[in-house]
């Protein structure tokens, strides 16, 4: 399973959390990118949509 976590002003992924679930993921991006003001996660990222998030070449992998 993979969490997306990106830069909630530029809609820039920075990191990726792989983990066996939601819970494991979501722990992960909370420990490196806890500060939601600043950082958004998402399952469902919708790249290339309207208003969705921007794919970057080298996001941090977290496992």
């Amino acid at each position: 399973m993979k969490l997306y976590i990106y830069n909630t002003d530029s809609r820039e992924v920075v990191a990726i959390a792989n983990g066996a679930d939601n819970k494991q993921c979501e722990a992960l991006a909370a420990a490196h990118y806890g500060d939601t003001d600043t950082f958004g996660w998402s399952y469902e990222p919708a790249f290339g949509c309207n208003d969705g998030l921007i794919e970057t070449s080298n996001p941090e992998l977290l496992r």
